[in-house]
């Protein structure tokens, strides 16, 4: 990861108390600037401002045999009022083993 850019988070969604996580599908160019995003889960609220943050994400270029190439992967962008980001994290992997 080169740079990447908080999202805006939607003035509506924190008057209702909308938080949570937005998964996407990353399309990471040849030159590490975001391609393009597809929305894979999240509440709809959410989704555009995330989508909007992401694609100003700018990757190192992943390489084969020295030449880039394009390449995809899953995104977590989490929401969470500020007085709550240090011990609530949406993205976090759950624990406790698998169910």
């Amino acid at each position: 990861m080169v740079s990447t850019v908080e999202p805006a988070y939607p003035v509506v969604a924190q008057e209702n108390g909308i938080q949570g996580a937005v998964w996407l599908d990353v399309v990471i160019g040849k030159d590490g600037h975001v391609a393009s995003v597809q929305s894979i889960r999240g509440n709809p609220a959410l989704v555009d401002a995330a989508e909007d943050a992401v694609l100003e994400w700018v990757y190192r270029p992943t390489l084969l045999n020295g030449e880039p190439l394009e390449a995809i992967t899953k995104v977590c962008v989490p929401f969470v009022p500020r007085h709550l980001k240090k011990t609530l994290s949406p993205c976090a992997p759950p624990t406790g083993g698998v169910r």
